[in-house]
């Protein structure tokens, strides 16, 4: 059986002076704060993708959206084979309308301040870009 990556998107959705977190309560990086996001469904345009993922997890519609980077994450079991690999591609956006309600695999959704963001449990991915972004 041939697998392949799983694309999906991030979104970091800027607010004021801070930026909207989700802790995510199920599937990959459950109990960590991340960027609101998930997989890019078959035959879905991926801004298609980006608006849909933060209005499902956030209840917010986001707008000023650009391409960051892509971030990857290659997860092995206890004989040493990938178990799940995942392609991030990550956007910025700033909120358009809403008010944010956590909800679909989003356990939490916090504005954190950005000063604040190395005092929460993030995920590594989202770490990486915030660091490549000059923010963390």
């Amino acid at each position: 059986m041939t697998q392949y990556p799983i694309p999906a998107v991030g979104v970091f959705v800027f607010h004021e002076n801070g930026i909207y977190m989700i802790k995510k309560g199920r599937g990959i990086f459950k109990d960590q704060w991340c960027t609101p996001g998930g997989k890019i469904e078959y035959g879905e345009n991926i801004m298609d993708t980006v608006h849909r993922e933060v209005l499902e997890e956030t209840n917010l519609e986001i707008e000023n959206i650009k391409f960051i980077t892509y971030e990857q994450t290659i997860e092995y079991d206890e004989k040493a084979n990938v178990s799940r690999h995942f392609v991030f591609f990550n956007f910025r956006a700033t909120v358009k309308a809403g008010n944010p309600i956590a909800a679909d695999d989003a356990a939490e959704i916090r504005l954190i301040p950005l000063e604040e963001l190395r005092n929460i449990d993030l995920s590594a991915p989202t770490i990486r870009t915030f660091k490549m972004m000059g923010i963390y």
